[in-house]
């Protein structure tokens, strides 16, 4: 399955699934862990082992069976695979990412977390389907909302896919529904508790992701 981000693949690879400890603020000891585990792979080349994080994918992104099946993936980015995501970028583009960067980037994410979604557009010409998407909310086991996100999304790219008819082109792109964590409704539950991501698409059909958070570093 592809899943890109504006100027490089994320490729799906094999790797040990993040310990079942969340930190909304990272420690200092696991800021450094997030980094090096970066920049790791990065200097590796195989790719940004981003499958510890997937909470839904489709068998197989490059083939359209279903124009109304739009959505990708969905990939939760807590505060550590954040930073540890962008020290993978910085290093693979040789770009400087030093201590005050690091810190820097830290306390933005902190309190923070962020459900991605990965989808094309139902037409190629359709450049602005991500303004479309909406909702975003954490909902627990009883209905009641838990947080509400801010919403944001990449520029649009273009890529090719395959369809029964032929090669065709779709805009894609990310749909980021960060949620603060800090002062949200019965905050403290939000970690340990079950809960479901709800958002919907451009289409407006609403999606229900399963995500319990305490599970995730």
């Amino acid at each position: 399955m592809r899943i890109q981000a504006m100027f490089v693949a994320f490729v799906l690879v094999t790797s040990v699934a993040p310990a079942m400890a969340i930190e909304t603020t990272l420690a200092p000891d696991s800021a450094s862990a997030a980094v090096a585990a970066g920049r790791a792979m990065a200097e590796k080349r195989d790719g940004y082992a981003i499958d510890p994080y997937l909470l839904f994918s489709v068998p197989d992104a490059v083939h359209i069976t279903d124009e109304a099946a739009v959505v990708e993936a969905v990939q939760l980015g807590t505060p550590f695979e954040r930073l540890r995501w962008e020290a993978y970028r910085e290093q693979a583009m040789r770009i400087p990412f030093n201590a005050g960067d690091v810190a820097t980037f830290d306390t933005q994410h902190a309190e923070r977390i962020d459900l991605i979604v990965y989808a094309h557009s139902r037409a190629e010409k359709d450049r602005t389907f991500m303004d479309r998407f909406g909702g975003g909310t954490l909902v627990r086991a009883d209905g009641t909302t838990a947080a509400t996100a801010v919403i944001s999304h990449t520029v649009p790219a273009t890529d090719g896919y395959t369809k029964p008819t032929g090669v065709v082109t779709r805009f894609l792109g990310q749909i980021t529904y960060r949620f603060t964590l800090n002062g949200a409704p019965g905050a403290p539950d939000i970690l340990n508790a079950p809960l479901t991501f709800t958002f919907t698409d451009d289409g407006g059909a609403e999606h229900r992701i399963p995500v319990t958070l305490a599970t995730y570093r």
